[in-house]
């Protein structure tokens, strides 16, 4: 069994690439879970079923980019979601 995986933020996410929404348009000072991603996690939008999640992540001045167990990416920018034409999550 795995633990539960967490993904956490800080910085400045400013243009969403903290990817949690936006109540989280400003800075983080310090590690802060990334709990939106924990709720899709455990209800099974990421790999292949509840409790199934991210294998890795990569993070830049305007982006976060999360690869699921499917190899599905899914990315919190300023504006690469749009050059991307990708699926939005909620």
């Amino acid at each position: 069994m795995n633990p539960p995986a967490q993904i956490f933020v800080w910085g400045t996410g400013n243009f969403g690439q903290f990817g949690m929404g936006p109540s989280y348009l400003d800075e983080v000072s310090k590690p802060t879970r990334n709990t939106w991603v924990e709720e899709k996690m455990a209800q099974g939008v990421f790999g292949s079923g509840p409790g199934s999640g991210i294998v890795d992540v990569a993070a830049g001045g305007l982006h976060s980019l999360f690869i699921d167990e499917n190899g599905t990416v899914c990315s919190f920018c300023a504006c690469v979601c749009d050059l991307l034409n990708a699926n939005r999550l909620t």
